[in-house]
């Protein structure tokens, strides 16, 4: 049993993960209730690792000892030694080297289940996420003590940037106890306000500033200086395909402002992503649909069949459009977007008038 165990400091981030999370709302919250189980025994833990010819990440083991077995933890808690074992359904195979490591592609897995090696070997399971989706802890090759995200069916593989358990475990309690809306946890990065614009400055690719972007909306209330930052940054990202949770921070930093930075996005012909952006605004929809309507149904013809979903009823909400207006859509459209689009003009006022629509496409 490690001495160097951070047991107490464990103890009383939980204690404040608890107080700051009282009405059980960060997502699995009201499944563990932030509560430890029972420890595990020794005996427990030597049984586990002779039946399955592993030694468990020091980390793991020691909290398994120390903190408890299982319970509190990210999504719906972490499983029991007992219930490890009953999702365990593999061989670990401890002396070959996993499948999964951070640079794996997805695709590269879709055969192993059909040959003599699973595609999981050298992992445990030690949690669910809900549906078909895990966490799993690496216990073998040179990635041992890793958390991964995975699904079910190896449609996503994940590894959190923590280099072990603890690391990764510790920051779920860090970022709980500070009223962070985490969302999926460990999909972005850990750091407060502060370290996430440094890093951003220091970021040397987009999809690295774009992430930190993504990684400031978890701060309940942004401080001036991210205010500041936002919109010393936004310049950057207006004529920019994707430009991820930016909207929302540009509307909680002025909602003025998020509304002048749309403009600019559709003045440069961004359509679809302005029409998806106020579909799933943070702000007014009714307000903001009323005040787009017009600029909306003069470039219908140029969004794509896949916005139309989001776009009529965009209209609709803004009134005074007509189903002849955007029937036209119907010649664009193919296969489901058709489907949905020809559900969304029959919700139009005036679509009795027109059911020839629907005779000629049946």
């Amino acid at each position: 049993m490690s001495n160097t165990f951070p047991i107490e400091e464990l103890r009383s981030l939980l204690e404040k993960a608890r107080a700051a999370d009282a009405e059980l709302k960060q997502f699995g919250a009201e499944h563990h209730k932030y509560q430890w189980n029972p420890l595990a025994s020794l005996k427990e833990i030597e049984e586990f690792e002779q039946e399955t010819g592993i030694s468990l990440p020091d980390g793991y083991r020691n909290f398994l000892l120390q903190a408890g077995d299982g319970g509190a933890g990210p999504f719906y808690g972490l499983f029991s030694l007992a219930q490890v074992k009953g999702w365990l359904s593999w061989q670990v195979e401890p002396g070959e080297t996993p499948y999964l490591a951070p640079e794996t592609d997805p695709d590269s897995l879709k055969d192993l289940g059909d040959r003599d090696h699973d595609w999981r070997r050298g992992c445990i399971p030690i949690e669910s996420q809900g549906d078909t989706y895990f966490t799993y802890l690496l216990v073998a090759g040179p990635d041992r003590g890793r958390v991964v995200y995975i699904e079910y069916e190896r449609s996503w593989i994940f590894f959190p940037r923590e280099p072990d358990f603890l690391s990764w475990y510790t920051r779920w309690l860090r970022e709980v106890a500070a009223g962070y809306d985490m969302g999926w946890f460990g999909i972005f990065l850990d750091g407060d306000e502060e370290t996430l614009r440094k890093h951003y400055i220091q970021a040397d690719t987009e999809d690295e500033r774009l992430l930190t972007i993504d990684s400031m909306d978890k701060f309940p209330v942004l401080s001036d200086a991210s205010c500041a930052f936002i919109r010393e940054i936004l310049g950057e990202w207006d004529a920019k395909e994707d430009v991820g949770s930016l909207p929302n921070l540009v509307y909680r930093t002025d909602p003025a402002l998020y509304e002048q930075f749309l403009e600019k996005r559709w003045e440069t012909g961004l359509f679809d992503r302005v029409v998806y952006e106020l579909y799933h605004t943070p702000a007014d929809r009714e307000e903001l649909a009323v005040r787009w309507h017009e600029r909306i149904l003069e470039q219908l013809s140029k969004l794509s069949p896949e916005t139309y979903c989001i776009a009529i009823p965009l209209l609709q909400i803004g009134g005074g459009v007509k189903l002849e207006q955007a029937a036209f859509l119907l010649d664009k459209a193919e296969g489901r977007e058709k489907r949905d689009l020809l559900y969304d003009l029959g919700r139009f006022p005036d679509a009795k008038e027109h059911l020839e629509i629907w005779l000629d496409f049946l």
